[in-house]
């Protein structure tokens, strides 16, 4: 396994993130309202780090920034075949180490409140997120609720 940054023109990281944002859309539209656009992930300050099993890509993740000190993570993917194996936990350790690098002290994200995302909410749990309030320009609903640590 390897991590890149971008791919979005690869049609298989296309299809990778289509497929999330269409379950997150089956979730409800408060669920989907917190997902990222293929069109976002083209706009300024939104960066796509892939993995790669030999030339597939098999899960991905975002990190959008809040402020100066503060980055989201967003579109956390491991594709099914590869879940529960260690792509994701893999991933976040990588995403801590580069947004240290890029200056950032904290990491946030939204996760649903549907039993659909229990084993992610389980993830972040261990990799020592904890609930919080949401930050700016985010609004808590029943179907969505907000996580963040220090790294």
């Amino acid at each position: 396994m390897r991590i890149r940054e971008g791919g979005l023109m690869h049609r298989s990281v296309k299809a990778l993130l289509m497929e999330h944002a269409k379950e997150m859309a089956a979730l409800g539209s408060a669920v989907q309202e917190h997902a990222l656009s293929l069109d976002d992930f083209a706009t300024k300050g939104h960066h796509l780090w892939v993995v790669w099993d030999g030339n597939q890509p098999i899960g991905c993740a975002a990190l959008c920034e809040i402020s100066p000190t503060h980055i989201e993570l967003k579109s956390l993917r491991t594709r099914k075949a590869y879940r529960r194996k260690g792509v994701a936990s893999q991933l976040l350790q990588f995403l801590f180490q580069k947004a240290l690098l890029l200056g950032y002290d904290r990491m946030s994200l939204s996760t649903g409140t549907h039993e659909y995302f229990d084993a992610a909410r389980e993830l972040y749990i261990q990799h020592g997120f904890a609930f919080c309030l949401p930050w700016e320009g985010q609004n808590k609903t029943e179907q969505v609720e907000f996580m963040t640590r220090e790294i």
